[in-house]
């Protein structure tokens, strides 16, 4: 048995709510990073890991905008609990990623200050 029309127009309109709100944090957080990260470093050689760790931030943000384009179309199709499921484990996964393979290691890396 599953939810009746209006149930489902209140979760497909919080749907797109989430997607605005969370795709305006990531763009805040990600702002927010690169800021203290250019304040931290300035050699050459950090600093093109710096210009990687944008490049890497813009493409996160290129595959988020597909999966929330993935989640509308499945949600508009009746499919809202996977689809949220699938876009939490992708999203997971993107950022599990992204923080082992950038922020860790640029993390470790010696700061300007500290040489």
């Amino acid at each position: 048995m599953g939810c009746d029309k209006e149930k489902v127009a209140s979760c497909q309109g919080r749907l797109i709510s989430f997607e605005y709100v969370f795709i305006d944090f990531v763009i805040e957080h990600f702002k927010n990073e690169e800021k203290i990260m250019s304040k931290i470093y300035s050699n050459k050689d950090t600093n093109e890991c710096f210009r990687l760790h944008q490049q890497e931030h813009d493409k996160l943000l290129r595959e988020m905008q597909s999966l929330m384009h993935k989640l509308s179309t499945e949600s508009d199709r009746g499919h809202t609990s996977v689809a949220i499921r699938e876009f939490h484990y992708r999203i997971t996964e993107l950022f599990g990623t992204h923080a082992r393979m950038f922020d860790d290691p640029f993390m470790r890396q010696p700061k300007d200050n500290e040489k």
